[in-house]
């Protein structure tokens, strides 16, 4: 009886492509790679347009590894809350930790606050 052993490559060789594949698997014709360009255009205009309304901002990024009990995650909420009194939009990752303790300092000062989270 033949046994088969299966590389921990063969999953990600199977696995449907994303657009970072299409993107970067080699040359494509004219016409796939004008379609590439626009499609690029198409979306830098669409966050530029996003952007244009949320005003003046602060992007702050940090780790998620910090909870609530964290005295990073009191400086970041702090922090957060100083940028919205001085008027600006506070940007973030979307991610939990400093991320989220940004935007929650942000919301509690009544300013505004944008994440980027998926």
């Amino acid at each position: 009886m033949e046994t088969l052993t299966r590389s921990p490559h063969d999953a990600t060789r199977e696995a449907a492509p994303t657009q970072e594949h299409v993107l970067l698997e080699g040359p494509h014709s004219r016409r796939k790679e004008l379609w590439l360009v626009l499609r690029a255009v198409r979306d830098f205009i669409a966050g530029f347009r996003v952007l244009h309304f949320v005003g003046p901002c602060v992007t702050v990024f940090g780790s998620a590894r910090y909870t609530e009990s964290h005295p990073y995650y009191t400086v970041a909420r702090d922090l957060g809350a100083a940028l919205a009194r001085l008027g600006f939009t506070v940007m973030t990752g979307g991610g939990p930790g400093l991320m989220e303790a940004a935007n929650r300092g942000a919301r509690e000062a009544g300013g505004r606050s944008a994440n980027q989270g998926r």
